[in-house]
């Protein structure tokens, strides 16, 4: 992971079971004292839906702490998974209907 500006965070790699509770230590220490956050998804490789919980919880976290939140290079599986799920429109929401 990484962050190539202040605000923003680059995730990369595999974004599963074995990677989740990495990237949610990073996120949370990432979000601390923010007042906006982006995260790009552009190097992820491959993401399940895992990927889709840990947005959510990014969504609550987000609202809890008054903290604009944009999601940015969904990929296109986690864009479908959201829509089977039924959470396409939170999701999308937040990427400014960004795919």
């Amino acid at each position: 992971m990484l962050a190539p500006d202040t605000n923003t965070l680059v995730l990369d790699g595999v974004l599963d079971a074995t990677t989740a509770n990495k990237v949610l230590q990073a996120s949370h220490n990432f979000f601390k004292g923010k007042s906006q956050v982006n995260i790009d998804f552009a190097e992820v490789q491959y993401a399940n839906s895992v990927a889709l919980a840990i947005i959510l919880y990014w969504l609550r976290q987000a609202k809890k702490h008054d903290i604009k939140l944009k999601l940015h290079n969904l990929p296109q599986k986690l864009i479908s998974m959201a829509r089977l799920s039924e959470l396409d429109e939170i999701i999308l929401e937040s990427s400014g209907g960004e795919t």
